[in-house]
């Protein structure tokens, strides 16, 4: 493959995608209406809840603390206490993502290499998700983009690169791998320029020296951070690190350990499912090698290779793994595919001819465009996604049919505040969970939080109702006394939780439940009291 001239048009064409960006999201995820955080974000605040009053964790989290998080969206909530706040802010920095890393596509392969990876972030179904859901994925890919830019200008600010690695590593801990690995590289960079000291031995070099590279190192800021923030949060300094192994005991206790050829060969069948991504993908890594841009392709290897052997380190010990976690090293493929197609179109420029009017203004422009919409043909846009246009649906009614609930909620819980908070129960590993028996509210599990937030109370009140009733029927777990939310939305799977779904006082096991408040198909509120 020929070795081109990259066209770089500045910040123009990534201020623009990342305007795209912005917009796009906003009229998918539309956050002006009901808030669709997810989980992770309300434990941000959570996490900030608990901190900024000095208290520790009541029981158990299964949400991997996040500093960055709890620092920004805590304070979000704090000052707005509206979860919208929570999603507009990370439909910004979607943006921002989306124009850093157009601006680090188009350093690699010019403009068309920026509109292909902008349009297919734009376009991507989980990248939407990840947005609407308030997720740290959003922030951490801004961080990461921003080191890349930081490292591949003119003059490399290797400072900048360095705090931006420190703000990633506060984001998703994934990022500790690639600064350990700047560091190796670093101390290798050190040790050869060493050598070249010896007599005889040649001093020039291409590569930054270790000087240049050690403010990098700064990224380490990100350890202690979390390991001080863990430590005051649970007492526990490792509490990062045991989230998910929560997770696993608490909803996936039966998980088997994946062997790692059977990982490999699960990763093979995921990515065959994308030929012609990967083949883009494979283009683009082999004009990175021609044109040595080796940052870039550090970048790359350490997103796609590098995290997804943690996934296979992850499920060989039975640790479970989700889905959404390979969203990383698609993003790696995603960005490797658009510099792929920048290749291919500097090549073809070349061979075509530089003097016949390719490669001008309105010949970048076209180009640009001809790579959108092969990279809608990549990444389908989200509107075609109808999984995810059904969760978006069913989480805007699930909100809707919480805030109307919400003020007999906050009645509920006056007595609730006031009373001794119930202790938590020990399960498997030490880990500990809501007793769902001697909780005052059974919510449904998105919500959990978030309800435990509005109204003030502790985690241990308010238990999750799917925990609670897989673990055991709701006619067993339900006591006299008790509330219970249950929203056919969200409450999954539905045939734990049918016998919720009455219109007057009916018997259930030792108890009677009594909706106090409900719209036949979408909620329900009920009274647990003894059986008359």
């Amino acid at each position: 493959m020929p070795a081109v001239a990259r066209s770089d048009s500045g910040w123009t064409l990534p201020l623009a995608l990342g305007a795209l960006a912005v917009v796009v999201a906003a009229a998918g995820v539309q956050p002006w209406g009901p808030a669709m955080n997810d989980p992770d974000s309300m434990s941000s605040v959570l996490y900030f809840q608990r901190l900024a009053a000095g208290h520790r964790l009541e029981v158990t989290v299964l949400t991997t603390p996040k500093p960055l998080l709890t620092l920004v969206q805590g304070l979000t909530w704090t000052l707005t206490h509206d979860w919208r706040a929570l999603v507009w802010e990370t439909v910004l920095v979607h943006g921002m993502g989306v124009a850093l890393l157009a601006r680090l596509a188009a350093r690699a392969a010019g403009a068309v290499a920026a509109a292909a990876v902008a349009v297919m972030l734009i376009a991507s179904a989980s990248q939407l998700q990840e947005v609407s859901q308030a997720n740290s994925l959003v922030w951490s890919l801004a961080a990461w983009a921003a080191a890349g830019v930081a490292v591949t200008a003119p003059r490399p600010r290797y400072w900048l690169a360095g705090v931006a690695l420190a703000v990633g590593g506060m984001a998703r801990h994934e990022t500790w791998v690639l600064v350990a690995v700047l560091t190796v590289l670093t101390a290798c960079v050190a040790l050869l320029s060493l050598a070249r000291r010896a007599p005889g031995v040649r001093e020039a070099s291409t590569w930054p020296s270790a000087r240049e590279l050690a403010p990098l190192l700064v990224g380490w800021i990100a350890v202690p951070v979390q390991l001080l923030h863990d430590l005051l949060l649970s007492g526990d300094a490792l509490y990062w690190s045991k989230a998910s192994v929560a997770y696993t005991a608490l909803v996936t206790p039966d998980l088997a350990p994946v062997p790692p050829v059977r990982f490999a060969l699960n990763v093979l069948e995921r990515y065959a499912a994308m030929p012609l991504l990967v083949a883009l993908a494979l283009i683009g890594v082999a004009y990175l090698v021609v044109e040595r841009r080796w940052a870039i392709l550090l970048g790359l290897g350490w997103v796609t290779i590098g995290i997804a052997a943690m996934l296979g380190l992850l499920s060989w010990r039975a640790v479970y793994v989700t889905d959404r976690y390979f969203e990383q090293p698609t993003l790696g493929l995603v960005l490797a595919a658009a510099i792929g197609l920048g290749a291919l179109a500097h090549a073809m420029a070349v061979w075509i001819g530089a003097g016949r009017g390719i490669t001008g203004r309105w010949g970048s422009v076209a180009a640009a465009l001809a790579a959108g919409l092969i990279a809608l043909a990549l990444v389908p846009p989200w509107p075609m996604d109808a999984a995810l246009r059904g969760r978006l649906t069913s989480m805007r009614a699930a909100v809707a049919n919480l805030e109307s609930v919400m003020p007999r909620l906050r009645d509920v819980a006056a007595p609730l505040r006031d009373g001794p908070a119930p202790p938590p129960r020990t399960v498997t590993g030490g880990f500990t969970e809501v007793d769902a028996q001697r909780a005052g509210l059974v919510v449904p599990r998105p919500f959990q939080r978030r309800i435990a937030i509005d109204l003030d109370l502790p985690l241990t009140v308010v238990a999750d109702s799917r925990v609670a009733f897989t673990a055991a029927p709701a006619a067993t777990v339900l006591q006299p006394g008790q509330w219970v939310f249950h929203d056919a939305y969200v409450d999954t799977p539905p045939e734990l939780f049918t016998v919720l779904e009455v219109d007057q006082a009916t018997r259930l096991g030792g108890v009677e439940i009594t909706p106090v408040e409900w719209r036949a198909g979408a909620y329900w509120l009920l009274q647990v009291a003894r059986v008359q």
